[in-house]
């Protein structure tokens, strides 16, 4: 098994928008496989021991107007980034000796004692967008994102880039 990204999906809170308005863009998508599989509190240790103190994983963004089979035009561009701190611990409310803290996109950090809500606040990304009418202009236009994962080598999995395309939503622009 490989890792990939699945139910990378893209909704807009409207078809129809009139000009001089924001519509509201919603995308989600999780990763699956092998980084999932292998991130472990066995390999936490085992990270941690051979001097490997933190998981970043890395997510671009794009949104994109497409206007034609090869053009399009880049309505929003985002870098994300998350990390996962590996640390021993004697604190008794965590059964393990390693464990990790989280530091999201926010910059503050998340002490998770749950192995499913770590696995879902790292690899999961839900996010929402506004975009000014504007930007798009009178008319149909269809809207399609991308986005490209990656990670560094560490001692539970090589490195490794994953890219994918999301469906295609049609807005149309009222005067």
């Amino acid at each position: 098994m490989t890792t990939s990204i699945e139910e990378f999906k893209l909704t807009a809170s409207s078809e129809r928008i009139k000009l001089g308005e924001k519509i509201k863009i919603n995308l989600s998508m999780s990763i699956k496989g092998d980084l999932v599989n292998n991130f472990t509190p066995d390999n936490w240790e085992k990270a941690y021991k051979e001097g490997e103190r933190k998981f970043m994983l890395r997510y671009f963004i794009k949104i994109k107007n497409l206007k034609g089979f090869l053009s399009s035009n880049d309505l929003i561009k985002e870098k994300i980034v998350r990390r996962a701190v590996f640390f021993w611990t004697r604190n008794p409310t965590i059964d393990r000796t390693y464990w990790v803290e989280l530091v999201l996109e926010d910059k503050k950090p998340y002490l998770i004692r749950e192995i499913d809500g770590i696995y879902e606040k790292l690899f999961n990304l839900e996010r929402s967008y506004e975009i000014d009418s504007n930007l798009l202009g009178d008319g149909k236009h269809k809207i399609r994102a991308e986005v490209k994962v990656k990670w560094a080598n560490y001692v539970f999995i090589d490195a490794s880039t994953l890219k994918a395309k999301s469906n295609v939503i049609a807005i149309e622009c009222l005067k």
